[in-house]
């Protein structure tokens, strides 16, 4: 005796039958993996006001050197020291501009760091720290944007001098951008006299 009806066993033969077909069908197995990328992407931002001229900085040896070589040459370790990672350069003087948009091509970097040249001191108008600021938020949050999931890491390269009368802006506001931030310093405590220069090379005298 047995309450099986007419239309399940016809569903359970159907069933069945699925199920053989789908066993001696062709198949091909594929195995599929992904991963998280995370890169890093490196902004470097050097002080090319006036007062970088000066011939007091020391960069891995005792002997002096103008600070912009010393900016030069911290700019081209930090390539280095991220292999893989992409770079943007950026000089600020009265003004800030993206001289490199962010590029893995360290040759770029490099180039660019050897021909950091001091604007002319017959146009500045003083210096203030916070030149950059606009300019590096706006940098900032384009790669944040285009690329969520990198690192973003910050070098700030001065000599620190401020002699705007303007209150300094605080920089906090790039943190909502950056994994972690450097300050480089080059120059010295006891400074120097500006040379005077009068296009974006070599200074030719001093005052």
């Amino acid at each position: 005796p047995t309450d099986v009806t007419a239309g399940s066993i016809a569903r359970r033969s159907l069933i069945c039958l699925a199920v053989a077909l789908a066993a001696f069908t062709p198949s091909q197995s594929v195995t599929v993996t992904s991963s998280a990328v995370k890169t890093t992407d490196v902004v470097i931002a050097v002080d090319v006001t006036g007062s970088m001229a000066v011939s007091d900085a020391h960069y891995g040896s005792s002997s002096t050197a103008r600070r912009p070589s010393a900016a030069s040459s911290a700019a081209q370790d930090i390539t280095g020291l991220y292999p893989d990672s992409s770079f943007t350069g950026i000089s600020f003087g009265s003004s800030a501009t993206v001289d490199v948009p962010l590029t893995p091509d360290t040759l770029a970097i490099s180039e660019w760091a050897q021909g950091l040249t001091v604007e002319p001191t017959s146009t500045s108008s003083g210096s203030s720290l916070d030149t950059p600021l606009d300019l590096l938020l706006r940098t900032l949050k384009s790669i944040h944007d285009q690329h969520p999931q990198d690192q973003i890491l910050l070098y700030l390269i001065t000599d620190g001098e401020n002699t705007s009368s303007t209150t300094r802006r605080t920089y906090s506001s790039l943190r909502a951008y950056l994994d972690d931030a450097f300050v480089l310093g080059v120059g010295s405590t006891t400074g120097g006299h500006i040379p005077r220069a009068t296009t974006n090379e070599s200074p030719s005298s001093s005052t």
